[in-house]
């Protein structure tokens, strides 16, 4: 069924037919062009949220779910505008009238194209709104082609604005001046990729701004952890990741409420973000999954026959290996790559990668089977083949053994766990 126009301020937009969806976005387009002009005249924080919220409501006239979700936002704010340029240039009666039977009942169809155009508005069968009609998907698509064909034609319908896609372009934020923006040559206001000239530049060097706080700050944190205790240390390895995602999201939230870049580049920049953001969150996995690892080993109520810190420690790497997998699959998820064709596509590679490095992961799986069976500890003096020594290091690849004469063998893990051993000494008796 679909949603019915009330009169009530609570009540969402009537787009049960074909008929009322033009009516509705028509009447919700005149709303938005009136809160434009309102912002135009007093640049307010206020008057932009009211702008923002507006755009919201056009958003859903439209089928965005085919869309990922990251971008979901500005592909719809964009194809509103567009839209409300072209319908603007259309006769109104002809896109008003929907689709009617012989006797003029209206008669709405699953499909309907307006008029003169190749827009075409489908009823949803499913969800929550089902029984409403949207723009689907792939008029989604076609709309700024459509818009760059229709934008000379004449006016048919009163607007103070031709272009209000050209001026969601040209829009910034309170906190830019527009006396600083009319300033500028017109060479840098001209729009390339859908964004003028200056915007970009300004991003740019905000980008470029941000890069290098975060770089300085991982220096800064590589100093300070060898001079602090274990515990503080591992808090301020957990800041890395904490400055990158909240820099980056400052760095967002900053060109998307003041710059408002559209087209490519406004993509390009939630591209950016989602990014650091998924980077942040796998850093973050990996160094709290490290963290634990080391407070675990050094805890005095966990008794050192009960766990061994070597094992503990690779344990602790494949925990934080497999987190931040997950993490980097569901984040790169909003943007468009299916989790599904990652996990296909690591398993696919995974075999792969098994049979080119077959002999790493013999040595991989010795140092496991070493590490769990624990025949020989770091200290003990062993003997296997013709030689002994002392155990120096027990690696996830190979072995360190040194010999009386101070040598330093190298032996792979896989060799280790297949050779008889013999425990000369524990690391107590030396």
């Amino acid at each position: 069924p679909g949603v019915a126009q009330t009169g009530s301020p609570l009540a969402p937009p009537d787009r049960s037919s074909p008929r009322d969806w033009v009516a509705s976005f028509l009447a919700e387009a005149d709303r938005f062009t009136k809160l434009y002009t309102d912002y135009k005249a007093d640049r307010s924080s206020a008057n932009n949220s009211a702008i923002v919220d507006q755009l919201d409501v056009l958003r859903d006239f439209f089928d965005l779910g085919a869309f990922p979700p990251a971008f979901q936002d500005k592909v719809g704010g964009e194809a509103a505008t567009e839209l409300i340029d072209i319908l603007n240039r259309l006769p109104q009666d002809a896109i008003r009238s929907g689709p009617t039977d012989p006797v003029g009942k209206e008669l709405p169809p699953d499909i309907w194209t307006i008029p003169g155009t190749e827009i075409v508005l489908a009823r949803k069968t499913d969800g929550l709104n089902a029984g409403t009609y949207v723009v689907p998907h792939e008029t989604i698509t076609q709309l700024p082609d459509f818009h760059a064909r229709m934008i000379e034609a004449p006016l048919l319908r009163a607007t103070p604005f031709p272009n209000l896609r050209e001026e969601q372009t040209q829009a910034t934020g309170p906190l830019i001046p527009r006396s600083m923006v009319d300033a500028l040559p017109e060479t840098l206001t001209r729009s390339l990729l859908g964004t003028p000239v200056w915007k970009q530049i300004v991003a740019a060097c905000l980008f470029f701004i941000v890069l290098w706080l975060n770089v300085w700050w991982s220096k800064i944190v590589r100093r300070a952890i060898h001079r602090l205790p274990e515990a503080m240390a591992g808090l301020f390895r957990l800041s890395g990741p904490f400055v990158l995602s909240i820099s980056f999201a400052l760095f967002y939230l900053f060109i998307e409420t003041q710059l408002n870049e559209q087209g490519v580049v406004a993509l390009a920049t939630l591209l950016v973000r989602n990014l650091s953001l998924i980077a942040a969150g796998a850093w973050a996995v990996w160094t709290l999954t490290m963290i634990f690892t080391e407070m675990l080993i050094g805890s005095e109520h966990v008794p050192e026959e009960v766990l061994d810190a070597h094992l503990t420690r690779l344990i602790g790497k494949i925990v934080g290996i497999a987190g931040a997998t997950a993490a980097v699959i569901f984040g790169l998820s909003t943007i468009g790559i299916p989790a599904a064709g990652l996990i296909t596509s690591l398993g696919v590679g995974g075999v792969g990668v098994a049979l080119a490095a077959r002999v790493t992961i013999e040595n991989l799986f010795g140092g496991l089977v070493l590490l769990i069976d624990r025949p020989f500890r770091v200290g003990d003096w062993i003997e296997i083949g013709t030689g002994s020594g002392r155990v120096k290091d027990i690696g996830g690849r190979s072995c360190r053994i040194e010999t009386a004469e101070g040598a330093q063998i190298v032996i792979p893990n896989s060799v280790l766990s297949a050779e008889p051993i013999t425990i000369l000494g524990r690391s107590t008796d030396h």
